[in-house]
């Protein structure tokens, strides 16, 4: 009953708003009220009776709910003084990386691709693949990774946590190596140039259990090997997002 009512509501704001196109000139938008917290500003462009609202976001997504999420909806004037940030749809991430003095032997340089989805305003998950020149002319890697952030609070510059977990291939020049666990964590900051493109700073530590050894020969040629293992380091990152 109460989906009935909202579906009903929303007819009569849709036709009322052909009888106020004036009005709406002045800056009226459809504010949807969930009943999970969340609040999403737009316009209402198609009701199916019972089923569905479609709604274009002030960022040109376009989302579908169903009545039954919905605690109420109004019409409220547009805060164009505050923009709506992208915090829905589609994330596409591009990141490039240092990591300083891994291990005592050197600096890795990375580059990441990052593909996934705001599951909430505040969280979102995705798909990542990267590529890093490993220190010390060893060659290089490829991590595969689950990438999962959060984000403490909405607007222009918006704190969060992020955490990445996945395996990396090691691709080593002139050593013996195997690849494995691949992990990185920390906070940033991100900041929207307007309301879709955003910069990206991110400070957070890498840990790669990668074991490899190189072979060595002393003046008078005898070879020896050294090893190394658990490649760990403070990472620092610049990125931007569409």
């Amino acid at each position: 009953m109460k989906s009935f009512v909202i579906v009903f509501f929303i007819i009569c704001s849709i036709g009322a708003s052909a009888f106020a196109q004036e009005k709406n000139q002045d800056g009226l938008e459809d504010v949807l009220y969930f009943k999970n917290g969340n609040v999403i500003h737009g316009t209402i462009i198609e009701v199916v009776i019972n089923t569905s609202i479609k709604l274009r976001t002030r960022d040109g997504d376009i989302h579908v709910y169903s009545p039954e999420e919905i605690e109420k909806i109004t019409k409220e004037p547009r805060e164009t003084d505050h923009p709506e940030y992208k915090q829905t749809g589609m994330l596409g991430l591009y990141h490039f990386g240092f990591s300083p003095n891994t291990n005592g032997i050197g600096s890795i340089i990375d580059f990441s691709a990052i593909e996934g989805y705001y599951i909430e305003p505040d969280v979102s998950v995705a798909g990542g693949l990267g590529y890093e020149s490993l220190p010390d002319g060893l060659g290089s890697a490829v991590p595969i990774f689950f990438d999962w952030r959060t984000y403490l609070f909405k607007g222009q510059i918006t704190p969060l946590l992020f955490f990445d977990m996945g395996y990396e291939l090691v691709l080593l020049s002139g050593a013996s190596a195997s690849g494995g666990l691949y992990m990185n964590g920390g906070a940033g900051v991100r900041v929207f140039g307007n309301n879709s493109v955003a910069f990206w700073m991110e400070l957070g530590y890498q840990y790669q259990p990668m074991k490899y050894s190189v072979n060595y020969y002393s003046s008078g040629g005898a070879p020896f090997i050294t090893d190394y293992q658990n490649m760990t380091s403070v990472s620092l990152r610049a990125g931007i997002s569409f």
